[in-house]
């Protein structure tokens, strides 16, 4: 059954550890929009949000957190937040939501006014985040650079591919999830099968947990 939108809004949090999800923009060109950290940029991407009528479809592409989700980030400068919880509360409400970040999983449990809302757990998506992980947890992944960007290519594809059905009207938003989930094994199955990747059975863990770590609320 094809998803009733009034509108499609991607927003794409830019900044260079986040360009690898730049392709997304093919999948829904009309609806992409990329945004800086310059005040404007920012206020160009809520006053969007605002003027959504509902029920319309919000994809978010960025740095998260437990409790909302972040502007883009830069060397020289202190981690911003884009949206917390209070504007996530105005900004999604009766929208089906998207939210590819880090603790997006934690945060939408936060948010009460959207109408479906998918997240995800923490992503490794550098090797920056596969450190700071490794303090915290004290659990060291045994990653390469190019493991991590084999990594990001693999959700992407199964992300993109999901959003792709979604916006052709051959899958509904509840069902992404299983979409998503089955594009994610069949990444894991091409990882196993490369016996030219040496590091092939950390690669595949990391799609696993990001598969199990999925939630729909």
């Amino acid at each position: 059954m094809l998803e009733q939108y009034k509108n499609i809004f991607c927003i794409h949090s830019l900044d260079d550890s986040t360009a690898f999800l730049s392709p997304f923009k093919n999948i829904i060109p009309e609806a992409y929009s990329s945004i800086t950290s310059n005040k404007d940029s920012l206020k160009v991407a809520t006053t969007m949000l605002a003027s959504l009528e509902a029920k319309s479809l919000i994809i978010f592409l960025g740095h998260g957190y437990s409790r909302g989700l972040y502007s883009p980030q830069f060397e020289s400068s202190e981690k911003s937040i884009f949206l917390d919880m209070e504007n996530g509360n105005e900004y999604f409400s009766g929208h089906d939501i998207l939210l590819l970040s880090c603790k997006s999983a934690e945060y939408i449990r936060h948010l009460t006014t959207f109408n479906n809302a998918i997240g995800f757990g923490n992503i490794i998506s550098s090797a920056k985040e596969s450190s700071a992980e490794a303090e915290y947890t004290g659990h060291f992944r045994n990653l390469t650079e190019k493991d991590i960007e084999n990594f990001n290519k693999a959700y992407l594809n199964a992300i993109s591919n999901s959003v792709d059905l979604l916006v052709k009207g051959t899958s509904t938003f509840k069902e992404l999830p299983i979409k998503i989930s089955f594009f994610i094994n069949q990444e894991i199955n091409k990882v196993l099968k490369d016996k030219g990747k040496a590091n092939r059975i950390e690669v595949a863990r990391l799609l696993y947990e990001f598969r199990n770590e999925i939630e729909i609320r």
